[in-house]
């Protein structure tokens, strides 16, 4: 087989946008539609909507702002380490105590002749290419990614929620061709946001989009989505709880 050559930082640092774009489109983002709906006659909302923003996007924008965080994986360096460690005991005892071949066997075809079909012998057993392909791509990818946390090259939580804040001031210049960012920090005081002004919002936002341009052209399509979206196509897919 093949070795599988290992990614370089930047194929990894688009990772992390991933890892964001998967939180943004988190099904569970759904459930926290309406949570701001009691803000919809305070100032800063009423005078938003008449510079031309929509009240539910903007309402929805805060709720989804708020449990974003929430949604992007804890990167944990030793538990990353601790992973990589776990699987690369498994992939090599795993062939170790499995070993297996496919050899041909002929099958029954519809013209009533045999087709050669090359198939494990030990059935359950076998560890095809792929399998143990993607096991030391993972074990390579948990340690590359535990040494880019140490170098700070991916973002952590903290830098997540700077950004979310920042989703209803990436709205409202969408709404209304401005960042209104006095009106974006009373609007982030009034829904507990913490304490915010103009100035701090316009700094963050300079930093935000230099480093994160490429999750920041998500925010926008996801706040449309789920603001339209009643209820969630697809959630019930998934082949295993994520508790297994």
């Amino acid at each position: 087989m093949k070795t599988p050559q290992p990614c370089d930082d930047l194929h990894f640092e688009e990772l992390s946008v991933h890892f964001l774009v998967s939180a943004l489109y988190n099904p569970k983002m759904i459930d926290s539609k309406g949570s701001y709906k009691h803000l919809d006659n305070t100032y800063a909302v009423k005078t938003l909507v008449e510079k031309g923003c929509d009240v539910n996007l903007l309402l929805n924008c805060l709720s989804f702002a708020r449990v974003l965080p929430e949604y992007f994986p804890a990167l944990d360096i030793a538990e990353l380490k601790k992973i990589a460690k776990d699987l690369n005991t498994m992939r090599k005892a795993l062939k170790r105590i499995m070993p297996s071949v496919e050899l041909p066997f002929l099958i029954d075809n519809d013209e009533g002749t045999y087709d050669m079909k090359l198939e494990p012998v030990s059935a359950d057993f076998h560890m095809s290419r792929y399998f143990r392909s993607e096991l030391w791509r993972k074990e390579r990818a948990c340690t590359h990614f535990a040494e880019l946390c140490s170098r700070g090259k991916i973002p952590h939580r903290d830098d997540i929620r700077q950004l979310a804040y920042l989703w209803p001031a990436l709205y409202v210049k969408e709404a209304t061709g401005k960042y209104n960012y006095a009106l974006v920090a009373e609007l982030l005081t009034d829904a507990d946001f913490g304490s915010k002004n103009a100035a701090q919002l316009s700094k963050s936002m300079s930093k935000v989009t230099a480093r994160y341009a490429a999750a920041i052209w998500w925010m926008l399509p996801a706040l449309h989505r789920w603001t339209d979206t009643a209820f969630v196509l697809g959630a019930d897919l998934d082949e295993f709880d994520e508790n297994d």
